[in-house]
């Protein structure tokens, strides 16, 4: 998706990238999705929304270091500022109607599921 020529808002877009990995075994961020990690595929869907920064959360910025983005430690740092909008499911409906946009991806077998999915798109 890209806005080009529009004039970036005043809106932070948040990755939050830093769990125990305790359901999945390993870090799901990096594991591959049609041949490469997820946190890419994450980077392709927001890097143009018009925003004017893009961070990452995590608890382990070692690991993330290369993707070249701001790192925040904790939601707290900017908790106070976060804005939330609920989306009903009739207001994406025609737009996923196999409601994949929200898909959580927290154990193997559901990853083995999504890998499936996304073979299908």
């Amino acid at each position: 998706m890209s806005i080009e020529g529009r004039a970036k808002v005043n809106v932070t877009v948040a990755i939050m990238a830093g769990g125990k990995s305790s359901r999945m075994g390993t870090d799901k961020s990096f594991v591959p999705i049609l041949g490469k990690p997820l946190i890419e595929h994450i980077l392709e869907r927001v890097g143009d929304l018009g925003q004017q920064e893009t961070v990452l959360i995590t608890n382990r910025p070692d690991d993330y270091a290369a993707l070249g983005l701001p790192i925040q430690f904790k939601v707290v740092g900017f908790y106070d500022r976060v804005r939330v909008r609920t989306v009903d499911e009739a207001e994406y409906e025609p737009f996923d109607p196999r409601h994949l946009s929200f898909y959580n991806v927290n154990t193997p077998q559901e990853l083995a599921e999504a890998q499936r999915l996304a073979n299908e798109i």
